[in-house]
């Protein structure tokens, strides 16, 4: 079953999918920057910020984590593939994410 999911891995698909995202999210951040940066309230509101956004990021990356670790399976239509199947072959495989390109 796993190599079958290795095959289709990285469809080229998945992988302009990747940069789209990753572009958006540089976006994202430089407009947060920039909203920071022109509606600064001081250097302890800033911090507790971006405390406040550092939990909050952690705790939805850990739900997310578990919900792709817990439901569904690598035939679960689109998620299955592009989500499912990489979270828990980190499992079967550790050394797995040092196999593949950096997106």
């Amino acid at each position: 079953m796993y190599q079958a999911f290795e095959k289709d891995r990285y469809p080229t698909w998945k992988m302009a999918l990747e940069g789209v995202y990753l572009a958006f999210t540089i976006a994202l951040w430089i407009k947060l920057i920039m909203i920071t940066v022109a509606n600064h309230n001081g250097p302890l509101a800033t911090l507790l910020g971006f405390i406040g956004a550092q939990f909050l990021v952690d705790y939805i990356s850990g739900m997310v984590h578990w919900a792709a670790d817990t439901w569904g399976t690598f035939k679960t239509p689109v998620f299955g593939p592009v989500l499912i199947g990489p979270f828990r072959m980190h499992h079967v495989d550790p050394i797995d994410i040092a196999n593949h390109g950096w997106m």
